[in-house]
């Protein structure tokens, strides 16, 4: 592994049992910076002889370095997989490694060609603003996803803008080196946001570096400015599951209800957006 590694800003911040684990999956990774996503056999590999060590634990260290674009999460036909993003950049590639025997991630194949939309681009003007007939269609197709998102803040009255966008978390919507926007949010004015919002939903209270880590990917990849974190928490509260309201689920005494940390994971974000959980 090489030293650079120890002064990746990301991951500075993060616990050292996260920093060891982002070690371990580099270690377990193959060639291409792929490994199969198991978190019990990735506990098992890393930490047999450290039973204090919970599967769970493994998850959710996981989310934070997905949260945080370290890892990606991907599945192909079915196979669920882990990639190391920037793999070569912290390791040295022995010359004589087999190849890669699994399948990379689909959205690779899609980057080079589809153009997709930036959270802080400019709204369309029109058939004119999309030349190629690819971009075209991936534009129509965001626009399906986030049309519940777009038709519940009408709703609710909030001042029209443009509304999140909605694309795979793989995805880094601020390309890499831009500055954030001037009026980008901090974590706590995002936390005070969702307390005044939600008060009948658990309050955060406690900023742990998982929490610290999803609201910033959230903030740089999909809500980049307080007014989208709005009207992203307008649509949840038009979500009677999310609030509480409905009857509990099988072999549950209470309903279910979000709060911070659930709302801000990625694939949760992703399901919410994209109005999975139903108005």
């Amino acid at each position: 592994m090489k030293a650079g590694f120890w002064c990746n800003e990301e991951l500075g911040p993060l616990a050292d049992a996260i920093r060891l684990l982002a070690i371990g999956l580099m270690q377990l990774a193959d060639r291409d910076g792929r490994l199969e996503d198991r978190p019990r056999r990735i506990q098992h590999a890393l930490y047999g002889y450290h039973p204090q060590v919970t599967v769970h634990d493994v998850m959710a260290w996981i989310d934070a370095l997905e949260a945080i674009g370290f890892v990606r999460r991907y599945t192909v036909d079915g196979r669920a997989c882990l990639l190391v993003v920037n793999f070569r950049k912290h390791q040295h590639i022995h010359a004589k490694e087999a190849a890669s025997v699994l399948p990379p991630p689909p959205i690779d194949a899609r980057e080079a060609s589809i153009a997709m939309p930036r959270a802080d681009a400019a709204p369309a003007g029109g058939d004119d603003d999309h030349a190629a007939a690819g971009e075209a269609s991936a534009n129509v197709a965001c626009d399906d996803r986030d049309r519940p998102l777009r038709a519940s803040v009408a709703a609710a009255g909030v001042p029209a803008g443009p509304a999140p966008t909605v694309v795979a978390t793989a995805l880094r919507i601020r390309p890499k080196g831009k500055p954030p926007p001037a009026n980008e949010p901090s974590v706590h004015d995002v936390v005070a946001l969702y307390n005044r919002t939600f008060p009948e939903l658990r309050r955060c209270d406690v900023l742990t570096t998982l929490r610290v880590a999803l609201i910033r990917q959230r903030t740089t990849d999909h809500l980049p400015t307080i007014d989208h974190w709005r009207r992203y928490f307008t649509h949840v509260r038009r979500c009677p599951f999310l609030m509480g309201k409905e009857a509990p689920g099988y072999g549950r005494s209470q309903p279910f209800r979000a709060d911070l940390e659930w709302l801000t994971r990625p694939g949760n974000f992703a399901k919410v957006a994209e109005d999975k959980y139903g108005d």
